[in-house]
């Protein structure tokens, strides 16, 4: 039986157990089962060989770039004799590697050739044994460790830790590149023209033989059967009373109202994490580049009425997340407008929010258009693509003289302006 196969039976046996569970729930098992969950699992999830790219991999200049906006939050600090970069979810390890930089011509931009060398502290937080290892092994080859796989081997200031525990209140820079996207997250429902209310969208089991009572057809057509057979099972959506009231309160914490039978995600795992943060860190910036909106166009009936879950795999994407669990990535798009709003009640401010495009040529990064980076701009900035399907927000605590939040160089300059 193969991994797939395993989970698949692992989340209907949870099901038969104890009935419909949550989105949330199914995610949760599709992503991060310890033993069969898409992230777990070995073998290349990113990149050529894998489901998606993501910017790391398109080039070196993009961590080099970034590197630059580092450096300034570290001036910010006061400039401070120590200092953490902390990368959440760090994928395959490049991006660290290139906003490092060290040994082996990296390249100019990267830290170790800046003021701020002799002082820095890279932690990344990782929670897959398996993506631990590939990280390892990358930043050990790009740092000059000769590719040794153990943490300890290599020659730079990169540890690995669960949480933000070694930083131990130190001045950092958080750094979440499609982080927040894979947070699991809630799918709810307008209520209907009854009355019925807010509702949540429930996962249960589906037997593809057409075996067993019918429950309900969803939108997408799916029939949704409430009997499990053990070979031929599954899932689709079920609608339910709202699992807790927080999503009925988030939505009314952000002036949203659903339209009868408009879907949509509540993402409560990306307040937990910002919150996390608030308690781990006593001065510094957190960066977060992903795709996403502000709530006015994030929740707005016209575009996006069945909310924005997607799957990637082998390149393509698809809005069936029940097609291969553990076996496609799963993804919905960041609420910036949530991310501000709790940010602020917790006393972080907005210290800028533009599209990619923007914030990296605001660094300087057209500088490297002449050279050899020259296609890794163009894929990094292009209008249409990543340029402007990446949002990029700065959240910073503690920093400026004012009280005011100090405007990064990220997001004022050459390309000034924000961007949904």
């Amino acid at each position: 039986m193969t991994d797939y196969e395993t989970l698949r039976q692992a989340i209907a046996g949870e099901i038969r157990e104890r009935g419909p569970m949550t989105f949330r729930r199914y995610m949760e098992l599709c992503l991060y089962h310890p033993a069969w969950g898409y992230y777990n699992r070995p073998g290349p999830i990113i990149g050529r060989a894998g489901d998606f790219y993501t910017s790391p991999q398109v080039g070196a200049v993009f961590g080099r770039t970034l590197a630059r906006q580092v450096e300034e939050v570290w001036e910010l600090s006061g400039r401070p004799e120590e200092f953490w970069v902390v990368e959440y979810g760090a994928g395959t390890g490049v991006m660290a590697a290139h906003v490092v930089g060290g040994r082996g011509g990296v390249g100019a931009g990267a830290l170790a050739a800046s003021e701020l060398a002799g002082r820095l502290r890279y932690l990344i937080i990782e929670t897959s044994p398996a993506r631990r290892e590939e990280q390892a092994k990358a930043i050990g080859v790009a740092l000059g460790a000769g590719g040794a796989g153990e943490a300890g081997a290599i020659r730079a200031p990169v540890v690995w830790a669960p949480d933000l525990g070694p930083v131990d209140g130190a001045a950092a820079c958080v750094l979440a590149n499609e982080l927040v996207d894979a947070f699991p997250v809630h799918v709810v429902r307008g209520g209907s023209g009854d009355g019925a209310g807010l509702q949540e969208l429930h996962v249960t089991t589906v037997s593809t033989e057409g075996d067993g009572p019918l429950a309900e057809s969803c939108s997408t057509g799916i029939e949704l059967i409430s009997a499990v057979d053990d070979h031929r099972t599954t899932f689709g959506f079920i609608p339910g009373a709202p699992s807790t009231p927080a999503l009925a309160a988030y939505l009314d914490w952000l002036g949203v109202r659903l339209v009868d039978g408009q879907t949509a995600e509540v993402n409560l795992d990306a307040l937990r994490w910002l919150e996390g943060l608030d308690r781990g860190l006593t001065r510094g910036a957190a960066i977060v580049i992903d795709y996403g909106y502000l709530t006015p166009s994030l929740y707005n009936p016209e575009f996006r009425f069945d909310g924005t879950v997607m799957t990637y795999r082998r390149h393509r994407a698809s809005p069936d997340p029940f097609a291969a669990p553990g076996e496609q990535d799963l993804t919905a798009h960041v609420n910036f407008s949530a991310l501000m709003k709790r940010g602020g009640e917790l006393g972080w401010g907005v210290a800028g929010y533009s599209d990619q495009l923007h914030f990296l040529v605001n660094l300087g990064i057209l500088d490297a258009a002449a050279g050899p980076d020259l296609g890794a701009v163009k894929h990094l900035v292009m209008p249409g693509a990543m340029g402007e399907r990446f949002k990029v927000l700065a959240l910073c605590k503690g920093l400026g003289q004012s009280g005011e939040p100090p405007r990064l160089k990220g997001f004022h300059g050459v390309l000034p302006g924000k961007a949904d």
